[in-house]
């Protein structure tokens, strides 16, 4: 801004001068001329911040598997006897879990020691990790056991 003042400065003095040429005397006044290079200021730099999300790296999904994996073992462990057929436990949120097992539903009379092995795993579950919502499946991930919402306890269904 200071340099268009200083190219426009001369311009405003000639004026200045002419204007006041046509009073009192009639002397010739001088003329100055001054010749000023003018630089214009540089524009503002507009700067934009871009922000991406990056992709889980490998080893923070193989931590969510290892997550998975150690709750697996848990779950095997706190089972007993049962625990053999628990493939995989996933906490789907605060309580409520998910556990595939090997076990196939023969749905007999009397109960079938696979009926008897997945309550036993709800079961333990329900106690051990304080859990809500349970769903035992069975290989071929049809539901085998839950916990009964009106009774509070782990049945087959």
């Amino acid at each position: 801004m200071d340099g268009m003042k200083r190219a426009l400065a001369p311009l405003a003095a000639l004026l200045l001068v002419t204007s006041c040429a046509g009073e009192g005397e009639a002397e010739p006044t001088p003329t100055v001329t001054e010749t000023v290079a003018a630089t214009p200021e540089p524009a503002p730099t507009v700067t934009e911040t871009v922000t991406a999300t990056p992709e889980p790296e490998e080893s923070e999904t193989a931590e969510a598997s290892s997550d998975d994996a150690g709750l697996t073992s848990e779950v095997q462990e706190i089972s007993g006897d049962a625990g053999e057929w628990v493939m995989e436990v996933v906490e789907q949120s605060p309580g409520q879990f998910e556990i595939l097992t090997m076990l196939i539903d023969p749905r007999g009379e009397d109960g079938s020691r696979d009926a008897q092995d997945a309550v036993a795993i709800c079961e333990a579950v329900q106690e051990e990790l304080a859990a809500t919502h349970i769903r035992v499946m069975e290989s071929d991930e049809t539901t085998f056991a839950m916990i009964d919402q009106a009774t509070g306890e782990c049945a087959e269904v």
